[in-house]
């Protein structure tokens, strides 16, 4: 009686266990993007161990994977032992019944008003289809199972499917994290860059890169009209040497023919005496 009231329950829970892991391996095997992810890290690996011994490999031991199926995270949760363990129990225990039934019949023993015969063997013969279902479901989870962990280049002997399943839940998490970094990082280096862009810039708005980018002439009438426009000559103000030894030596790490901060100083002090 304690196995009917079992039954029930136990069948209830298994089931929807066992289309969660159907439904995952069916999104597995039939996910493109995924595919197509396996094949970017392998290519990426290759380059990157092209020198070693580790090169030009085949495959990869799966510890990182896309999240991709939304049944994944379940199985991930899931028990494949446990559950065919329950479904081994609930067999043996249908059959336990069924020998108890046989083992009465043949004592003759069982009072007139005892319903235990009759009751039971009802019982296994409306629950007697569903638990040979389970048991075929069960056995054929197993062997897909056993057949994913292949195609992903597991060994099916050494890696529980609840372990795998996992192993690509955790890739995901670790993914989303890295795009979160790499768009923090976008931002901050795009700032960085702009900033870098603002303290580049020479007096009178002349920047290096009118210069590097061969614009000479006009850099050089810029940055006298800016020396003209913020340092006014003043006979009482001598001109900072800092400042010109900085402006001229940006024009000559370009390897330009231009005199040096010392010379041009010293033409605008003679241009004074004149």
């Amino acid at each position: 009686m304690i196995f009917r009231r079992r039954l029930e329950i136990e069948v209830g829970e298994l089931k929807p266990e066992m289309d969660v892991l159907r439904l995952t391996i069916e999104e597995l095997q039939g996910s493109k993007r995924l595919k197509s992810l396996l094949k970017t890290v392998l290519l990426i690996g290759n380059h990157l161990n092209a020198t070693s011994f580790r090169g030009n490999a085949y495959g990869f031991q799966l510890d990182a994977l896309l999240k991709e199926v939304p049944h994944l995270e379940a199985a991930a949760r899931i028990s494949v032992q446990t559950l065919m363990n329950s479904v081994n129990s609930l067999v043996a225990g249908m059959n336990q019944i069924r020998e108890e039934i046989r083992v009465l019949r043949k004592m003759r023993i069982s009072p007139t008003n005892d319903k235990f015969i009759e009751v039971m063997e009802k019982f296994t013969e409306a629950n007697e289809d569903g638990i040979q279902k389970i048991v075929q479901v069960g056995e054929g989870l197993e062997l897909d199972l056993r057949k994913l962990l292949l195609f992903y280049g597991e060994d099916p002997s050494a890696t529980k499917p609840e372990d795998f399943f996992g192993m690509l839940v955790s890739f995901s998490t670790m993914l989303q994290k890295s795009q979160l970094e790499n768009e923090a990082m976008a931002k901050r280096l795009n700032k960085s860059q702009q900033m870098a862009s603002t303290k580049n810039r020479v007096a009178g708005g002349v920047s290096l890169a009118a210069i590097r980018d061969g614009h000479l002439d006009d850099a050089i009438r810029g940055l006298r009209s800016g020396m003209r426009r913020t340092r006014p000559d003043r006979p009482d103000r001598p001109m900072s040497h800092l400042y010109s030894e900085l402006s001229m030596e940006a024009l000559q790490a370009m390897n330009l023919n231009v005199p040096r901060a010392g010379a041009l100083t010293h033409s605008r002090q003679s241009s004074r005496q004149q």
